[in-house]
């Protein structure tokens, strides 16, 4: 079992949350833990609060929105 001082260190690192926390549903409907691609990842680390993200599809970057305001409005 993770001791609770583990937990509280690791609940507030905003990136460890979006990788160990989030369940989504994959291309075939399965349910599969929510890991960042190198995209999702480079955006993360890169955010400010005037991003402009020109759409590509496939990359993830909706559902990556969606977890990462699902974790703000749960962890703020």
């Amino acid at each position: 079992m993770i001791e609770i001082e583990t937990l509280k260190e690791k609940l507030g690192d905003r990136k460890w949350r979006l990788n160990n926390l989030y369940y989504v549903k994959d291309e075939n409907g399965n349910k599969v833990l929510f890991k960042m691609n190198p995209v999702q990842e480079a955006l993360h680390d890169n955010l400010w609060f005037f991003n402009i993200v020109p759409k590509a599809r496939q990359l993830g970057i909706t559902t990556f929105f969606a977890i990462l305001y699902l974790d703000q409005v749960l962890f703020s």
